[in-house]
């Protein structure tokens, strides 16, 4: 395992776990590996296996050669919801895009509605 590919595959797993609001922990318990594991990956110490790095691919919705290589274009994938969210945006005019990211940018603001919050809904 060369140096560059550890680099590599640091910043790219740093890029979508940012793009997917995960941190280590999520990652912990989505693949059910240590919390150190997760840590050694993040920083390079380690390489995950492809097997492990496969399911971490999975959990991000990106292709493993998207952890693996520098590319320009990601190819991420989006779940149904997302993939609903981005057809909405592009069959709506440009003052409905610009009030849907007004909101969307809204609920990102608001510490309540990011992942691992207490919400009303989820004590409902």
């Amino acid at each position: 395992m060369g140096e560059n590919q550890r680099i590599v595959f640091v910043n790219n797993l740093q890029r979508y776990m940012k793009m997917r609001g995960v941190d280590q922990a999520d990652i912990v318990n989505a693949l059910a590996v240590s919390a150190s594991t997760v840590s050694d990956w993040a920083t390079g110490k380690k390489y995950p296996r492809v097997d492990s790095m496969q399911r971490l691919a999975d959990f991000l919705g990106v292709l493993l050669s998207d952890l693996t290589s520098e590319t320009a274009a990601p190819s991420v994938l989006l779940n149904p919801q997302e993939e609903e969210l981005v057809a909405i945006y592009r069959d709506l005019n440009t003052e409905g895009q610009d009030i849907l990211m007004g909101t969307a940018r809204g609920l990102a603001a608001n510490p309540d509605m990011k992942k691992g919050s207490a919400s009303k809904d989820a004590t409902a």
